[in-house]
């Protein structure tokens, strides 16, 4: 967990929030887009908007590297139709090419009959991106579950 620690604490101290607006608002809208696409197109979006060698952190601190490797990670999720999985950015920082934005998520399950979904999880994300020339690719992608309350 030290060497996850360690990435972030360099990710923060490169990204200057001095950043233009103009790059900070073109990042926020790729989380956005990010966000929409993958409501729509579920782990085909999902996996996309990752480098190809992009990190996943998952249960456990399972590092979970590269397209392929996030796709079988990811497939069993997004292959439950009763399943939602929401966020939104908060805020963006941006480097040199790096940036990262971080928000709120949410996962929710509609049971078939049910007036509303059951909220199976809420908690904090981060994510890392890179300026390439297809656009902002994420890096790398945490969440943080809130605790059980």
């Amino acid at each position: 967990m030290r060497h996850i620690a360690l990435f972030f604490v360099l990710i923060f101290t490169a990204c200057r929030p001095d950043a233009g607006d103009r790059d900070r608002q073109a990042l926020l809208r790729a989380d956005r887009d990010f966000a929409a696409a993958t409501a729509r197109e579920g782990v085909d979006a999902w996996v996309a908007a990752f480098a190809e060698d992009g990190l996943q952190f998952g249960a456990g601190g399972a590092v979970i590297r590269g397209h392929d490797a996030i796709r079988r990670n990811m497939t069993p999720f997004f292959a439950d139709p009763d399943i939602r999985l929401e966020w939104a950015p908060s805020d963006a920082r941006l480097g040199d090419g790096l940036g990262y934005t971080y928000g709120r998520y949410r996962v929710t399950r509609r049971s078939p009959g049910a007036d509303s979904a059951a909220v199976l999880e809420t908690g904090t994300y981060l994510s890392v991106w890179r300026k390439s020339a297809d656009g902002w690719k994420v890096e790398a992608d945490i969440g943080s579950p809130d605790p059980e309350g």
